[in-house]
């Protein structure tokens, strides 16, 4: 059996892997397919413990995992596309009313609701205790926690309780009108604290302000920046590059700073419709499946990406200030503000006349 640590690195190696998709599931059978399956492959189960399109009194829920046994729980499915709302979720929840059993997960592969079938005398869409995407930071955990060794063990229960105390004690210290902050406002003043007002207690509770980033190594520029000066940019050479990730790498030429940018693009957001052009109107592609131009001629100089589904070129043959604008556009076109890309150069990169 995986251990945690195991399963962690599974669901995180398949989050990345659906992150590069190269296009979105089409319909619900797609999303199963490609998204849904796997996650709870990661998660632990056999094949055999999750049983397609089952039968219950309510109807045929998509998933029932670990059938015939005492931990079993069910998963209804929708399309990428659709957006999870009120019927679907009593559809869901009813799966699970009709066997008696606690758990139901609602997902469309993006989203991902885990109602609590035993919240009794509330309405099914009141009975949602986790709502989480499976691009949010809290997804691994969410995942593990609906994992075999998790239900099995009654650590979902546990998960369940951590994440709704956080969720109710989030809201209620933020607001100076709750209960908690008026029954707290008045425990200070009892303890001879006059002046406590429910403002006060809020601002106890604020998060720290994060500690000021450090300073950036010298003649570093982020893309945003190197585009603002692409007309003063002279020959420059690159040391190292920071990733909006935190990772970092060592370059020397300006194609491997090309070529980072472009993996790291294809790898985390995904790139947008190749043929790219970036803004050139057309008279050349930037990036292409084959190392030719749009009037059909070989680019000038094609740099080959090894990227999945299928490597891709890219053109290195301009000057600086083109490059730059190419690698600008094409980080907005993927979602990625280009000043998360931080290139730092073994000397200035800016003419200073």
């Amino acid at each position: 059996m995986a251990g945690e640590n195991e399963i962690n690195r599974r669901i995180k190696n398949e989050i990345d892997r659906i992150k590069v998709l190269p296009q979105k599931p089409p319909n619900e059978f797609c999303t199963c397919f490609w998204v849904i399956n796997p996650l709870l492959e990661a998660a632990g189960y056999e094949k055999h413990e999750i049983v397609l399109q089952g039968q219950t009194s309510a109807g045929t829920p998509d998933y029932t995992i670990l059938p015939n046994t005492q931990w079993s729980w069910y998963l209804e499915a929708k399309s990428w596309d659709i957006e999870l709302e009120k019927p679907h979720a009593i559809q869901a929840v009813n799966y699970a009313n009709a066997q008696g059993k606690r758990w139901v997960v609602l997902s469309n592969g993006r989203q991902w609701h885990l109602y609590d079938n035993y919240l009794t005398g509330r309405a099914a869409e009141e009975r949602l205790v986790v709502n989480v995407e499976i691009n949010s930071p809290d997804f691994v955990d969410f995942l593990a926690a609906l994992s075999k060794h998790s239900i099995t063990s009654g650590e979902l229960e546990r998960y369940v309780v951590a994440k709704r105390i956080k969720d109710v004690l989030d809201s209620q210290l933020r607001d100076p009108s709750s209960e908690a902050v008026g029954r707290l406002t008045e425990l200070l003043r009892s303890h001879g604290i006059s002046e406590a007002e429910p403002e006060d207690v809020v601002a106890y509770f604020k998060p720290p302000l994060p500690p000021p980033p450090p300073p950036l190594p010298p003649n570093t520029y982020s893309l945003a920046e190197l585009y603002k000066l692409r007309d003063k940019l002279s020959k420059f050479k690159p040391k190292s590059m920071e990733f909006p990730d935190g990772e970092t790498c060592k370059v020397s030429t300006r194609h491997e700073v090309i070529r980072s940018i472009v993996k790291y693009l294809a790898e985390h957001n995904g790139l947008p419709e190749i043929p790219f052009a970036g803004g050139t109107e057309g008279k050349y592609w930037f990036i292409a499946r084959e190392p030719v131009n749009c009037s059909g001629g070989r680019m000038k100089w094609p740099i080959k990406v090894d990227i999945l589904p299928t490597p891709v070129y890219v053109e290195a043959g301009f000057l600086n200030k083109r490059v730059i604008a190419w690698l600008h556009a094409l980080c907005q076109a993927a979602g990625e503000p280009p000043e998360r890309f931080l290139i730092t150069f073994s000397r200035s990169p800016i003419r200073t006349n």
